[in-house]
């Protein structure tokens, strides 16, 4: 469970993402929106047809995994 407090302290959030995994799913969802545009540019039919993405499913091996949950 995440500690909200550690929101207001970038420091303390750095140091709680043991794994590095923060950096990446704050990019996760420009990258499904970028790879939408990019397969509705190419003529692929929409990929979501109730608008925006509004989740991002995170996974990892190993210690990954728990930095996750």
């Amino acid at each position: 469970m995440l500690d909200e407090s550690l929101l207001d302290t970038p420091d303390a959030l750095a140091g709680a993402d043991r794994f590095g995994l923060l950096r990446g799913v704050a990019e996760s969802g420009a990258r499904v929106r970028t790879a939408i545009r990019s397969a509705t540019e190419s003529g692929i039919p929409a990929l979501t047809p109730d608008g925006r993405p509004r989740a991002v499913l995170v996974a990892g091996p190993g210690p990954a995994a728990a930095g996750v949950a």
